[in-house]
């Protein structure tokens, strides 16, 4: 019998891994020239290998990765295209069918189509909108942050009904503690829309936005442990004759996710296995940026927003789902293993006619059901990998005219990168200029 067990072994395998859905994708190919600044040609390898990444990651993440390189390099027309896709396939993976829903409760949660991450969804909208002012169209850029903050008034609504539940769901419990959600305003958000609002002349919705970036920072204090920045708290107009010049940066790298295995014992030589996906801030190089203008005004930049943080917060709470719906699934896995075991030892200790074949065929299929279990339970990776970690913002005041400028990305007293850029400081007109350094 023993031999026949190891005979099948190799066809168990195979039909266990079958069932895998790989979420892990190599982008060291990506990455290497993404560090190095040059997103066009990050973006272009990215497309290069356009058919693995959909094949391991699904469209969604594909079409987020490609409207955030083709962001960062100036091409803002293809990235909102590709960015409005992917905003599509978040609005259509909230209608689950139901083959989906079974073959993520019995084989893992990668047989299902990724919904994407909440800070996904609310960020598109975000660089969106910066896209479209880029291309002059402030209006169109406005709609967008107004999407922006209604997604994030039925986060609030979501994450109320989730919480709710967990009150009243022990295993929803990360280590005997209920996780609660922080986020439910970005300052980033609203501060562009108080740019943009001014910009189109609407002064009422401007000073609404100017208090909502207060309030972020008022309610949200985990979420924005450093100072308002200046440009937002104090903000005069601009001298008569003068021209204001709005700055924005994103350094860092947001979050990725990593697998974290348990095991949880069931019976003799029968474990549960817990394999649960964790987000991981990557940690920036940056700690300060600093704009130069060629007739030597400067202005540092300060933080406004820490993406990576809101991530992680926005997360926590559809953990305790994927943890909850995990343990079920394993569990149930387990305790059919256990029910084999069981009825192959008491075939063995039978005298019946027929119980060694009994035992034999419990044997194997407990065989399978274990070997299943451990290689069937795969944590989602999926996640997009270029939306920046941090935001930071400022302006300065100067003669209408064209200006040679630098963004000089910081860390300590040394200067990580230089980036360069030629600036028309034009009456009349949001001048909203945008350097990004991913270190």
């Amino acid at each position: 019998m023993k031999l026949r067990l190891a005979l099948l072994l190799p066809l168990v395998l195979t039909t266990a891994t079958s069932c895998l859905s790989i979420s892990r994708v190599d982008l060291s190919h990506v990455d290497t020239w993404y560090l190095q600044g040059d997103a066009k040609q990050a973006a272009v390898t990215y497309e290069k290998n356009g058919s693995d990444i959909l094949d391991s990651q699904g469209r969604l993440v594909y079409s987020l990765d490609v409207g955030m390189l083709t962001h960062f390099a100036g091409d803002y027309a293809r990235s909102n295209e590709y960015l409005g896709v992917a905003e599509t396939l978040i609005a259509e993976a909230y209608t689950q069918s139901v083959t989906e829903n079974i073959s993520r409760f019995i084989i893992n949660d990668n047989a299902k189509t990724y919904p994407g991450e909440d800070y996904e969804d609310i960020y598109s909208n975000i660089f969106m909108s910066l896209n479209y002012q880029a291309l002059g169209r402030t209006e169109d850029a406005m709609v967008e942050i107004r999407r922006s903050s209604e997604k994030e008034r039925l986060l609030i609504d979501k994450y109320s009904m989730l919480m709710e539940k967990s009150k009243s769901a022990k295993s929803d419990r990360i280590d005997g503690e209920l996780q609660t959600i922080s986020f439910s305003k970005s300052a980033l958000s609203n501060y562009l829309g108080m740019l943009y609002s001014d910009a189109l002349g609407n002064i009422g919705d401007r000073d609404y936005y100017r208090r909502s970036v207060l309030d972020a920072f008022a309610i949200q204090p985990t979420l924005y442990p450093f100072p308002v920045p200046d440009s937002a708290e104090n903000r005069p107009d601009p001298e008569i004759g003068k021209v204001r010049l709005e700055f924005i940066a994103f350094t860092g790298m947001g979050p990725t996710k990593f697998e974290t295995v348990r095991q949880l014992y069931v019976s003799k030589n029968n474990y549960a296995k817990l394999a649960l996906p964790i987000l991981v801030p990557r940690n920036g190089r940056v700690d300060g940026v600093t704009v130069r203008l060629d007739n030597g005004v400067q202005v540092r930049l300060q933080r406004i927003e820490d993406l990576s943080r809101i991530a992680q917060d926005t997360f926590a709470l559809r953990f305790q789902s994927i943890y909850n719906r995990t343990v079920i699934r394993t569990m149930a896995k387990a305790t059919g293993t256990a029910v084999l075991d069981t009825i192959a030892d008491g075939a063995r200790n039978s005298d019946e006619q027929g119980s060694e074949s009994v035992a034999m065929i419990s044997d194997i299929l407990s065989v399978f059901s274990s070997i299943f279990n451990q290689t069937s339970e795969s944590a989602d990776l999926r996640i997009s990998h270029y939306f920046p970690a941090v935001a930071w913002v400022g302006y300065v005041d100067v003669d209408p005219g064209l200006y040679e400028a630098s963004f000089n990305f910081e860390s300590g007293s040394s200067t990580l990168r230089r980036q360069r850029t030629r600036i028309l400081a034009s009456p009349g007109s949001l001048n909203l200029h945008e350097g990004f350094c991913p270190l």
